[in-house]
């Protein structure tokens, strides 16, 4: 079993060896690997697949090179399309069987030339393995290589162990003088062991939740709140940590800024579910409570969509109710994200008529984006929610997106704005335009406003520009 340290990140790829059972050592060279990291990969029904990889129709030169780290894509799940599984390894993408030992066991020759080899540098062609996470720890245990990327998803084949290099946390505490059969099944036991949600259930017996909830109410009585907190965090190492860069304005010099800091994210479907919520522990509602209770700051419930807020909030209700109270709780929302095509003309620098943002019916997205999150800003047993808004697309009806996002400058709201600057690229002094983007959703001034010049306002105004001269610190 991995020690608790080797959950931290990998500071060095090159340090971080995968190895076969045959002892065949390969570098990673993946620095900021997770260990232990779940991904989502494509999936019919929810079901694991019979089809084998096929280097020729599967391999990365043909279909498709497979990225070092798991795209954020592989971090979220889609109802019915995919399934979770765990990251164990390597393999060689083009050549699976490259240095695979055949024939007898034991060779002079071949021992004699996988020293002279050493440690391997990974591979051009290296490919990401994984093992089903699955809800006990089961008795048989395939694997599968991810390929085939589509839309930042990888799609799982078979493959043999033979041909895996797996990673040095499935080999903590294996002998490797034991022979070769003997590490081929600690090995496999620590990876089915990992990949089990309930790892009570390696030992063939199986906790019911009546059970559960009674071992989980004795912890409680008998664990203090700081050990119960230390335990609870655990739940949060496989949560994603990304960079996470916002934009300040200076109230009273109207200076825009940025500012930079890593966030966990813990990403919510369209249903208001999120993964760690679905741990058979997390099922307890005292549990439940606690450790969200404890993790105020550490990480953000993030929302593709904001369908999935009101679900969500209704969720919190049934655990923060009459006495009790959350303090605070943050949420990231992305408004005019990539994933619709139909904001893809807002990047666009053309001439218009009209107020840009007009004919996409911008306004009325935004609205229902802010009346999802209503729900959870008049949710009465929360006392504070910190809220980063991703804009991913310019609207540059500045009026207009002050006026419609007024719910993010209430009292019990704590605000970040975050936007993707290249989706401001086509626009002539994009940072005019993002300060005026920022300052619009904060409620503050740019101290830019006021040099705007009669010949570059009727040029903004060509171009469907709108409220760039207002003073933001008014409500209206």
């Amino acid at each position: 079993m991995a020690t608790i340290s080797a959950v931290k990140a990998i500071e060095d790829g090159k340090l971080d060896i995968a190895m076969r059972i045959s002892l065949e050592k390969m570098m990673t060279e993946a620095t900021g690997r997770q260990p232990l990291q779940r991904v989502y990969l494509w999936a019919a029904s929810n079901k694991t697949t019979t089809q084998q990889y096929q280097p020729p129709i599967d391999g990365p030169d043909v279909a498709g090179a497979c990225p070092v780290l798991p795209d954020n894509e592989e971090l979220v799940p889609v109802e019915i399309n995919t399934k979770q599984y765990l990251e164990v390894g390597i393999i060689f993408g083009n050549e699976p069987d490259k240095y695979v030992a055949k024939g007898q066991s034991r060779d002079k020759q071949r021992e004699q030339e996988k020293k002279q080899r050493g440690t391997l540098r990974r591979d051009t062609s290296a490919m990401r393995v994984f093992i089903p996470v699955t809800e006990h720890c089961v008795t048989q245990a395939k694997f599968y290589v991810g390929c085939r990327p589509r839309e930042g998803r990888l799609f799982p084949r078979i493959i043999p162990i033979s041909q895996i290099f797996f990673y040095a946390e499935f080999w903590d505490g294996v002998d490797v003088k034991l022979p070769a059969k003997k590490r081929l099944t600690e090995v496999i036991k620590a990876c089915k062991q990992h990949a089990a949600l309930n790892q009570a259930a390696s030992n063939g017996t199986q906790l019911g939740q009546q059970d559960l909830d009674q071992l989980l109410r004795s912890i409680r009585q008998t664990l203090t709140l700081e050990i119960r907190v230390m335990i609870l965090r655990l739940f949060l190492n496989d949560l994603p940590l990304r960079g996470k860069a916002h934009y300040e304005v200076d109230p009273q010099e109207g200076e825009l800024s940025v500012s930079a800091k890593q966030v966990r994210y813990a990403y919510v479907d369209e249903d208001g579910i999120t993964a760690f919520m679905m741990h058979p522990l997390a099922k307890n509602t005292d549990i439940l409570r606690d450790l969200l209770l404890a993790m105020k700051y550490r990480f953000a419930f993030h929302f593709r969509t904001t369908h999935g807020i009101p679900s969500f909030s209704a969720r919190l209700r049934t655990l923060f109710h009459g006495p009790h109270k959350l303090p605070r709780v943050d949420v990231r929302i992305d408004l005019l994200s990539p994933r619709n095509p139909a904001v893809d003309s807002l990047c666009s620098w053309n001439l218009l008529d009209m107020a840009h943002g007009y004919t996409e019916g911008i306004r009325q997205t935004i609205q229902d984006g802010m009346r999802h999150l209503q729900c959870l800003i008049d949710h009465p047993n929360i006392e504070k929610v910190g809220v980063s808004v991703m804009l991913w697309r310019p609207w540059r009806d500045y009026r207009e997106l002050h006026g419609v996002t007024k719910l993010l400058r209430t009292e019990k709201v704590e605000l970040e704005v975050m936007v993707d600057p290249s989706a401001w690229a086509e626009i002539p002094d994009k940072e005019l335009h993002i300060g005026l983007t920022v300052a619009s959703i904060k409620g503050l001034s740019l101290q830019l406003q006021s040099t705007i010049t009669s010949d570059q306002a009727r040029t903004l105004c060509s171009f469907g520009c709108r409220g760039f001269r207002t003073d933001f610190t008014r409500e209206w």
